[in-house]
C-alpha cells in the first residue's frame, strides 16, 4: 500500500489526536443579568466540584455587555470558597477596552463578548466543592451595559 493511498487514514487519525487533546470542561454555567444592569445586590455565585488534584486546571471568565458599556474596565470582588469553609477576597479590574477604547472582545452588532483567563494553572489542595462568587465593585450602585457572566473551569491532558 502506497503512502498516498493511506493519506486520508493517516489525515483522520491526525484530526483525532488532535481533538483529543483540547481541554476538558469540568465546569461551565453563565448568569445573565435582567435589563442588561449589574448591581451591588446581583452577587454572582459560581460552584463546582474538583475530584482530580493532581490536574492543573484553567478558569475562564467571559463577559457579556453591550457597545455602550461607559467605561473600559470594571472592578469585580472575587471571593473563592474552599471545601474546608476557608475564603480567600481579591479585588480584580476586568479590562475590557484598550488604551483607545477599543472593546477586546468580539462585538456583533451592540453585544460584545470577552473571555477571560483569571487563572492557568489552578492547582487545588483538596477535592471537594470549591465556588466562586462575584461581586460588582465599582464606584456606583450599578453598572449599565453588562447583560452576563459565565465560567468554564478546565483542565489539559490527564
Amino acid at each position: 500500500m502506497s503512502l498516498h493511498s493511506r493519506l486520508p487514514s493517516l489525515l483522520a487519525l491526525a484530526v483525532l489526536l488532535l481533538s483529543a487533546c483540547g481541554p476538558t470542561v469540568v465546569y461551565e454555567e453563565e448568569v445573565t443579568f435582567e435589563e442588561g444592569h449589574w448591581s451591588y445586590a446581583d452577587s454572582v455565585v459560581f460552584s463546582y466540584a474538583i475530584e482530580d488534584t493532581s490536574l492543573a486546571y484553567d478558569l475562564s471568565l467571559s463577559l457579556k455587555h453591550k457597545d455602550t458599556y461607559a467605561t473600559q474596565n470594571l472592578y469585580a470582588r472575587f471571593v473563592t470558597h474552599y471545601p474546608n469553609g476557608t475564603l480567600q477576597s481579591e479585588v480584580v479590574n476586568l479590562t475590557l477596552a484598550d488604551r483607545f477604547g477599543r472593546w477586546l472582545g468580539d462585538c456583533a452588532g451592540a453585544d460584545c463578548a470577552l473571555s477571560i483567563p483569571i487563572q492557568e494553572g489552578a492547582r487545588y489542595p483538596e477535592p471537594g466543592v470549591y465556588g466562586l462568587t462575584l461581586h460588582q465593585y465599582g464606584r456606583k450602585d450599578t453598572l449599565q451595559g453588562i447583560q452576563g457572566l459565565a465560567l468554564e473551569v478546565a483542565h489539559g491532558r490527564d
